[in-house]
Parts: structure tokens; sequence; C-alpha cells
């Protein structure tokens, strides 16, 4: 069982967040993974994402991803890597660090977004849970189209769904960005009788301020 889940770790943080990516890369039934992957949840080791709105009883879709961030480096980073550490060969590990940090910090960001507005008011709207959504929905023209939101909450008086964009980018165009995420929020299918209010997490200040923004100094307050 601890080769087992140590294993399951290390695919986790190398991105088989899936568990039927999970599976394949242990090479074992997806039912063989449910005991070693609920405990490592138990444990607090893994986190189940699970799509906003959904019971977690009766949920099909979820993601599995390493709970703390620092470990989570560790599995992605370090794990691959180990040889050239001991061997002490700098280039690859660079590489690796060139190659995949930004996705590490942009996925860290996404995070602490969503835990910054859980339980936070904003403009005076309370708000519960923050959680991500992806799936299918019917687009403008009746066809299905595949979407993701980074964050959704909904207020406790259930009359405003925040729908959030993060960004751990430079030179965002805000104005466009507002009005994709408008767009997707609209096709929720429980977006209906509420207030959708959009908020853009970005990395730097925009140069044009044409939507709600929380930079990192405010999601910073928002945490303590």
């Amino acid at each position: 069982d601890l080769v087992k889940t140590a294993t399951i770790m290390s695919y986790i943080g190398t991105g088989a967040n899936r568990l039927s990516e999970i599976a394949s890369r242990c090479q074992e039934p997806a039912t063989n993974l449910s005991r070693p992957l609920k405990k490592l949840i138990d444990l607090g080791f893994l986190l189940r994402d699970i799509p906003f709105g959904i019971d977690e009883k009766n949920a099909k879709k979820s993601i599995y991803k390493i709970a703390d961030p620092f470990m989570s480096f560790y599995y992605q980073f370090v794990v691959p890597n180990r040889s050239f550490i001991e061997l002490e060969r700098k280039k690859p590990i660079e590489q690796s660090l060139n190659e995949h940090l930004s996705e590490y910090i942009s996925n860290q960001w996404e995070t602490l977004c969503r835990e910054a507005i859980t339980g936070n008011s904003l403009n005076g709207v309370l708000y519960g849970k923050a959680k991500r959504w992806w799936g299918t929905v019917n687009n403008e023209d009746g066809n299905p189209e595949q979407i993701e939101i980074d964050v959704i909450a909904e207020s406790l008086d259930k009359k405003y769904l925040l729908v959030g964009e993060c960004k751990w980018t430079s030179q965002e165009n805000t104005q466009n960005l507002n009005k994709q995420l408008l767009r997707k929020a609209k096709l929720l299918p429980f977006a209906q009788n509420r207030t959708i209010v959009p908020v853009l997490f970005l990395k730097n200040p925009p140069q044009k301020n044409t939507a709600q923004t929380l930079l990192p100094k405010d999601i910073i307050q928002l945490l303590k």
C-alpha cells in the first residue's frame, strides 16, 4: 500500500489528475484505486476537486490534486529529476523549471484565489465556498461547447454568482477577458435568476481598468 500511494502521488504530481489517467499510468483498473485515493484524501495529502454545484456523493467528474503546495512542487520538480540532482546536473533541472514553473505557479494562484473568496465579502456581498467549474454547455448556436471557469461562488443569499478568471501573466487585455468570462457565465445552466459578478484575478495591475480586478495584494488581504 505504501508503494502504491507513493506512486499515485508521483503520477498526480506530474499531471495525471483524472482517475482514468492515474489508472492508466498505474496500469490498474480504476476500481482498485478508490481505497488508496480515499486514504490519501483522509490524510490530507490529496484534494478531490469537483465542479461547482455538483454533490460530492454523486459526482462523476473529479480532479485529484496534491493538497500542499510545497509537496506539489516536490513531486512535480524534485522526484522526476532526482537522478540529475544527485549527479548535480543543473541544465536538465533548469530546463524543467523553465518549461513548467509558470504553469505550477498559475495553478497555485488559482487555488489561492478560490480560498480568498470562500466565506468572504466582496463589495458587501458574502460568498460561500468557491470552486472551479468545467463541463459541456449549449452555446449561442445551440451546439455543445466545453468551457471552464476558474472561480465560481454563490452568495449566501443566493442572489449573486461570482465568476472569476485567474491569470498569472503580464499585459492582459482585461476588456477581452471580461467579455469572454461574461459570455461563458451566461451559458451556465445554474446562472439563471442570479446577478453575475465577473472578477479578474490578475498578477499585475491592468493598463485599462475596464473590469473588476483583484491583485495579489488584495488576495493576501482577503486571506488574513
